[in-house]
C-alpha cells in the first residue's frame, strides 16, 4: 500500500462531478462528499460500528479485526475519500452524532488538521454545524490498520480449492436478520453433513432447542464437522453474499470470505471459527 503525499492528489480542476475532492488548504485535510457520498460513508461506518469500537483508515483502506478477534474487515474508500488518513474511536458515539447529517441528505466535509497539537484534530461539518474531535492516539486504539503482509499471514489459507463457493440472495439475507432477531442468535452455525453445508440459526440461551434451518447447499467435499461464525458479516447488505470457505493451513479452522457492496463500495469479510467434531456438538 503505497505511501502517496496527499499533495499528489490535489486536484485543481473545479468540476462539482468529480467523486473525489480532497484538498490540502494550508495545514488542513479537507475532503468533500456530496451528499450521496456522505450517505455511502456513513452507512459504510454504521456497519462496522456493529463490531468494532474504533475505526483506522489508512490511505483509504480499511482492514482491521473486529473487537472480538472473529473477523476482519476490508473495504477501499479511495473513491470516496481518497488516500485519505483517520483515526475514528468510539465509532458507534460517531455514528449517532452524524446520524441527523445523514437523514438530512447534505453535503459534509470532512477536515483533518495535522499540525494542531501533539495528536491533531478533525472536523464534521456541513457548513452549518461544525463537529470538533481530536485525533486520538495510535497506541489506543483497539482495532489497529492490518498491513498486506499480516493480513495474509493471520489468513494462512491452504492450497487447497475452496470447500465450497455459494452466493446468499437477499431474501435469504433478510430472513437472517430477522430469524436471528427472534432468537437473539449471535452465531451462524454452518453444519457440514458429508455432501451439503447446513446455514442454521440457534437461540442465544443454550437451553433452548429451538433452531432453524436458513438454507442448505450441496458441496464435493464428503466431510462432517460444524463451526460457528459471527452473526453481523452475515448482514453488511442487502445485496447477494458471495460466500467462499477455505480450510487454513493449520488444519483447525475454517475460513469464511464474505462479500458484498454497501451502496457500490465493494466490502470482504473474512470469519474464522474452530472445527467442531459432529460427536462434540452438545
Amino acid at each position: 500500500m503505497s505511501e502517496e503525499n496527499l499533495n499528489d492528489l490535489v486536484n485543481e480542476d473545479e468540476d462539482q462531478n468529480k467523486e473525489v475532492a480532497v484538498k490540502e488548504i494550508s495545514q488542513n485535510t479537507v475532503v468533500t462528499l456530496a451528499s450521496e457520498n456522505f450517505s455511502k460513508f456513513y452507512t459504510i461506518l454504521s456497519i462496522i460500528s456493529k463490531d468494532c469500537t474504533d475505526l483506522t483508515i489508512e490511505n483509504g483502506i480499511i482492514c482491521q479485526m473486529t473487537d472480538r478477534r472473529s473477523a476482519i474487515y476490508y473495504l477501499d474508500l479511495t473513491s470516496l475519500i481518497g488516500t485519505t488518513n483517520l483515526m475514528i474511536s468510539n465509532l458507534p458515539s460517531k455514528c449517532e452524532m452524524l446520524d441527523p447529517f445523514k437523514k438530512q441528505g447534505v453535503e459534509f466535509s470532512l477536515v483533518i488538521n495535522k499540525n494542531e497539537g501533539k495528536t491533531g484534530v478533525y472536523q464534521f461539518t456541513d457548513g452549518i454545524t461544525e463537529i470538533n474531535i481530536v485525533n486520538p492516539i495510535k497506541k489506543f486504539i483497539s482495532n489497529e490498520f492490518i498491513d498486506v503482509e499480516t493480513f495474509e499471514e493471520r489468513l494462512s489459507l491452504s492450497d487447497e480449492a475452496p470447500i465450497f463457493q455459494i452466493v446468499l440472495q437477499p431474501f435469504l439475507v433478510n430472513r437472517i436478520a430477522s430469524i436471528s432477531k427472534g432468537m437473539a442468535s449471535s452465531i451462524v452455525r454452518l453444519d457440514f453433513l458429508k455432501n451439503k453445508v447446513n446455514f442454521m440459526l440457534t437461540p442465544g440461551d443454550n437451553n433452548s432447542k429451538l433452531t432453524a434451518k436458513i438454507v442448505g447447499f450441496d458441496i464435493s467435499e464428503d466431510t462432517e464437522f460444524v463451526c460457528g461464525f459471527p452473526i453481523n458479516p452475515f448482514l453488511i447488505s442487502s445485496g447477494d453474499l458471495n460466500i467462499e470457505c477455505f480450510k487454513r493451513n493449520d488444519g483447525e479452522n475454517i475460513l469464511l470470505k464474505i462479500s458484498s457492496e454497501i451502496e457500490e463500495i465493494p466490502i470482504e469479510v473474512w470469519c474464522m471459527s474452530r472445527i467442531t467434531k459432529l460427536d462434540e456438538v452438545i
